[in-house]
């Protein structure tokens, strides 16, 4: 797709994930059967590879294939794309659909007609589909925060660091536009349409802390940017991938659970498939199918 869309999309920056023994131990197993390298570190080595990381323990996942992914450029590039081969986008507000059989949906008010309808809505995919989905799909709050390192300053570079996932948060290497950290945050309800998209000052206080543990040589530097935004989590963080059993013609594509684009093209190919009328595989199917869902519980989801 790089080829294709002639820019970078992928900064194989590899990851540290901190663990404890035993997880550790599953995840070299499924990297061993694949057939893809992983090593695992302690805090003593890391310093050593990586003196501007502070990650004390003893059983340290890297995954030097690991990296960046630009979703918000890959996806404006696909829609150029899409274009050039003959799509048509159409940005406005898609009414609930009605009746069983469904022939045109409503988008701005105006009849939009086809034989099939894929709705892959995110986070307002239970407000289509209430019927179907209400309390099936959370929304939690998600705050990130972008560190601007100091002039010259390449440590922290997505050449030079890898990306750290360890209980105190989420790190992500610079592309350009700062170091991201996605402090921790659990079961904070958020309205899509009008949550507060401002940065809380709690996380911001969260952040310098995790700065201060991880990243020592950004503390003291500017909040360059901040992203606030719901995530859309599954009851199991597995996707709903299916056809509504009352619209006849219409496909649901959700429950993103936070990682539904790095999985995109197996859900494009799946969804294709189904909505082209091939029958599905049936091991996806089984975790992908509405059947293998159910309503989010208390204190799940967030």
């Amino acid at each position: 797709r790089e080829a294709e869309l002639g820019e970078p999309l992928l900064y194989a920056c590899g990851s540290l994930r901190l663990l404890d023994s035993e997880t550790l131990a599953t995840q070299r197993a499924v990297f061993d059967c694949l057939g893809q390298p992983c090593e695992a570190l302690d805090g003593d080595e890391i310093v050593y590879r990586w003196p501007q990381i502070v990650l004390p323990g003893d059983h340290i996942l890297y995954e030097p294939r690991s990296g960046i992914l630009s979703a918000q450029r890959a996806l404006t590039a696909l829609a150029r794309l899409f274009e050039a081969k003959g799509g048509r986008i159409v940005k406005g507000r898609v009414a609930p659909p009605v009746g069983n059989a469904i022939l045109h949906i409503m988008v701005d008010g105006m009849p939009m007609a086809a034989e099939r309808f894929v709705f892959a809505c995110g986070p307002w995919l239970p407000r289509l589909f209430p019927d179907l989905l209400d309390g099936w799909i959370k929304t939690p709050r998600r705050e990130l925060f972008f560190i601007g390192p100091a002039p010259g300053d390449a440590r922290f570079d997505w050449r030079q660091c890898p990306n750290i996932v360890d209980p105190l948060g989420w790190t992500s290497s610079d592309i350009g536009g700062g170091v991201k950290i996605a402090p921790v945050t659990r079961h904070v309800a958020f309205d899509p349409d009008d949550g507060d998209r401002m940065p809380t000052p709690a996380l911001r206080d969260q952040v310098r802390a995790y700065l201060a543990a991880r990243l020592p040589g950004l503390v003291g530097r500017p909040v360059v940017g901040t992203h606030i935004a719901p995530l859309e989590n599954s009851d199991n963080e597995h996707f709903i991938l299916d056809w509504h059993p009352r619209h006849a013609n219409v496909f649901i594509a959700g429950g993103g659970s936070g990682h539904a684009y790095k999985l995109g093209p197996v859900i494009g190919d799946y969804v294709a498939a189904s909505v082209g009328g091939a029958v599905p595989d049936p091991e996806l199917a089984a975790v992908f199918g509405l059947a293998a869902h159910g309503p989010v519980p208390p204190g799940k989801g967030g």
